[in-house]
């Protein structure tokens, strides 16, 4: 059961001000640099016996705060963008597109939900009863072969959603979608989306023009797996990941990058190697960092800036689009 008693959320929040004046040693975590700032989809308490225990135990951190911001003032509903290190939002652009009344009626119905790297969201087939919209998380769509092996078609930031195309129709899942980066999101039951299909011209030209942008990434990704070579391809999938997550170092093993971008490992250990002589990327441990993001970009094929560049814009009705009620959206 969800804590929903205020007076006990105030005693937390007095409780975790104190907590950490008081408690130095208690750690701080950098990359939330206030309390609006802190992911809700984490710190989910399940009953009022807990929370009494952590208030009683003197076991305060900012989680508390961020659960009692979450659940109790409308000046934060789940949707909300919170500000990351950098400063900018970390909202999900799809939702926040979304008119007022549509989102009025869906909001209620969003849940936080975790994921840890590598985890499956949903496998090829499978059926959906949840779109996914990161809000920070990065989604790999992959598709999968008879024998087994699979190679990524396509990946989704806060930008988009997983779920969409079958929300709307089949509810099966084509690809097998996993988490290749952690971070917050919130799933919306299919059938609301459903109804605020039907329902809103708005929502439908939002999500045709996502859905259309997708499916470009999709012929985009597999032009470039079949025409480029691995070291392009390597910058195009890491340009991508430094895009969504902030500048911050990506934990990959050239493993898994073989495996995300359909190339043997050892092509991949080369092309990495190149890269670090030439000073674009670091290399560590399983980490990789962007060392030089302009030569980067130089190094790789067309492929990225075409796909950023379609993302960029999926939001702005064209000027070729069928005309209807764009409210909310922008125009050029």
């Amino acid at each position: 059961m969800l804590l929903r008693n205020r007076n006990l959320c105030a005693e937390i929040e007095s409780a975790q001000i104190q907590g950490l004046r008081h408690r130095p040693n208690v750690p701080r975590r950098s990359r939330y640099p206030d309390f609006t700032s802190l992911p809700t989809s984490k710190f989910r308490l399940q009953s009022e016996d807990a929370c009494s225990t952590a208030v009683n135990s003197g076991q305060f951190y900012t989680d508390y705060i961020s659960y009692w911001v979450h659940h109790h003032s409308m000046e934060f509903p789940l949707t909300a963008k919170f500000k990351g290190r950098t400063g900018e939002t970390r909202g999900n652009r799809l939702l926040a597109a979304m008119e007022a009344d549509s989102l009025a009626r869906i909001e209620p119905h969003l849940e936080p939900i975790e994921f840890k790297l590598g985890a499956v969201v949903c496998d090829a087939g499978g059926l959906l009863k949840h779109a996914y919209f990161p809000q920070g998380a990065v989604l790999s769509l992959l598709t999968v072969l008879e024998n087994g092996s699979a190679i990524e078609t396509a990946n989704i930031g806060r930008e988009g959603a997983f779920g969409l195309f079958a929300a709307m129709y089949s509810r099966v899942s084509f690809n097998r979608c996993l988490v290749q980066f952690e971070g917050d999101m919130i799933r919306c039951p299919i059938e609301l989306l459903q109804a605020e299909f039907k329902q809103s011209e708005h929502v439908r030209d939002l999500f045709v023009s996502y859905s259309e942008t997708l499916l470009a990434q999709v012929q985009q990704t597999v032009a470039c797996n079949a025409l480029h070579t691995t070291e392009q391809r390597i910058c195009r999938w890491l340009l991508m990941m430094h895009d969504r997550a902030e500048g911050n170092a990506l934990p990959y093993t050239h493993e898994f990058l073989s495996h995300m971008l359909g190339a043997n490992r050892k092509s991949v250990t080369l092309a990495a190697q190149s890269l670090q002589t030439a000073g674009l990327i670091s290399y560590h441990r399983g980490m990789i960092q962007v060392v030089d993001r302009a030569g980067l970009e130089k190094a790789s094929c067309e492929c990225y800036a075409i796909v950023k560049e379609r993302f960029d814009a999926f939001l702005t009705p064209p000027s070729t689009a069928v005309q209807g009620d764009t409210t909310g959206r922008r125009k050029k």
